[in-house]
């Protein structure tokens, strides 16, 4: 494998600095433009507050009857403790910034070891360089601990051999699953690749990965049945979303905004206040599989539209730069694609700057399409076999179980980021082999 030297500087050095720079860099975006609000994160906010005047951690008693579902258990606690010792969230963004530039060095280091440093260097740049990555860190949301979590124990994976390593590997996947459950997901399809791809390294490493992680998350869910009576070890909304997808006329499109709790609703329970979580769990998730039965192929029509929600923008991070962020509810930045041409003079600086995130997240798109084209020309698609296998399966497999909408492909989006850099290298390989006949 070539290593890539600059101005003299050791290859390592530059995977280790750009990282150091992006935190620093991140620091600033939070710095000048500060927290902001989401209709999630000040959910958090408000149940750990209720945690903290009841004295447990979430999910206790108060977060259990009368509510809807649990929700994402890691983040919860991550604002409980911080108001706790801090009186403030503020050390939660700080360490959003260390997560997601330490995921950056993580995800780099994966692609080192599948492909080479050029494109891992590669796969950083374009990483850091991608405007909507750089107000994610000033929200309260789950996506970026739980990929922190999920990176890093991958890079372990890839990186490490010992049985003590492989154990650390299982207990951060417990922890990015506490803090969002679809890392269940990524655990089974890199399970997956390697079984089929690298059988040896699977029967050697995998399972005791997956034994370590599922003793955490029993720890995980004992010390709360312990409290709670109940066990519960990662969120449980599966059911509370997918009875919004199942009844006659759901449409594939997110429906934020719709009533769906009232009388002949979806969600609709009778006195659901005097319920717990669990019982409403139970009810949404019959309803759910009894509806199923009989209109499976109306669900699996939906797979088509779900795949182009999932990925018709990503510009969910820019609301961090407006000016007034002081309302959740209104902390989105609108488009107006099909009228762009008549309407660019009426863009405010914040639309522009989203227009041009979203030229960016076009150009990552058509490079990792045109990498999957080259490749296949040349009869190599297995070179591109991780990312294919984690994002494009990943991808249908997601929108066959959960609605879409655009923040939930953050985890596939650095597989595709490598295969993008895959095709930037490819054409500087070619141009160099065409420089030196």
């Amino acid at each position: 494998m070539k290593t890539i030297r600059t101005a003299g500087v050791h290859p390592d050095r530059w995977f280790r600095l750009i990282p150091v720079l992006y935190f620093l860099f991140l620091l600033i975006v939070l710095w000048v433009f500060g927290y902001t609000p989401t209709n999630d994160g000040e959910g958090y906010i408000e149940l750990a507050r209720d945690c903290m005047n009841y004295g447990e951690p979430y999910p206790c008693k108060v977060s259990i009857e009368g509510q809807p579902f649990i929700w994402n258990i890691g983040s919860i606690n991550m604002v409980i403790l911080s108001l706790s010792l801090f009186g403030t969230i503020y050390p939660v963004l700080l360490l959003m910034c260390g997560m997601k530039a330490l995921t950056a060095y993580f995800i780099t280091g994966i692609a080192r070891k599948v492909f080479s440093d050029k494109v891992a260097l590669i796969t950083l740049l374009i990483y850091v360089l991608y405007p909507n990555y750089w107000g994610q860190s000033t929200t309260l949301l789950p996506e970026i601990p739980s990929e922190f979590f999920m990176f890093s124990a991958f890079y372990v994976i890839f990186s490490r051999q010992s049985r003590k390593m492989m154990v650390l590997a299982g207990v951060l996947l417990a922890l990015s699953n506490w803090f969002r459950p679809n890392v269940a997901l990524m655990i089974v399809l890199l399970s997956a690749w390697l079984f089929f791809f690298h059988r040896t390294v699977f029967l050697k490493k995998i399972p005791l990965v997956l034994t370590a992680c599922i003793v955490s998350l029993a720890a995980i869910g004992t010390e709360c049945y312990l409290r709670t009576g109940h066990f519960v070890f990662q969120a449980q909304t599966y059911w509370y979303n997918m009875v919004d997808q199942c009844y006659d006329g759901a449409p594939a499109a997110p429906h934020f905004g719709m009533d769906t709790t009232s009388e002949g609703k979806s969600r609709y329970i009778k006195d659901r206040e005097k319920k717990t979580c669990f019982e409403c769990n139970e009810i949404w998730k019959r309803r759910s599989i009894e509806w199923l039965r009989g209109h499976m192929a109306e669900y699996l029509g939906k797979i088509p539209p779900r795949l182009y929600y999932l990925y018709m923008n990503d510009i969910d991070n820019m609301a961090a730069f407006l000016a007034d962020k002081e309302n959740a509810e209104n902390n989105y930045v609108l488009i107006p694609y099909r009228h762009i041409l008549t309407e660019w003079n009426t863009l405010t600086p914040v639309q522009w700057f989203s227009f041009v995130t979203t030229l960016f997240y076009a150009l990552i798109m058509l490079m990792a399409v045109a990498a999957f084209l080259v490749y296949a020309r040349e009869g190599r698609l297995s070179y591109l076999s991780l990312p294919l296998v984690m994002a494009v399966a990943g991808s249908f497999i997601f929108v066959l179980l959960v609605h879409a909408e655009t923040r939930y492909k953050d985890s596939f989006m650095p597989f595709i980021i490598m295969m993008s850099a895959c095709f930037l290298a490819y054409l500087f390989r070619n141009r160099q082999s065409l420089e030196n006949k």
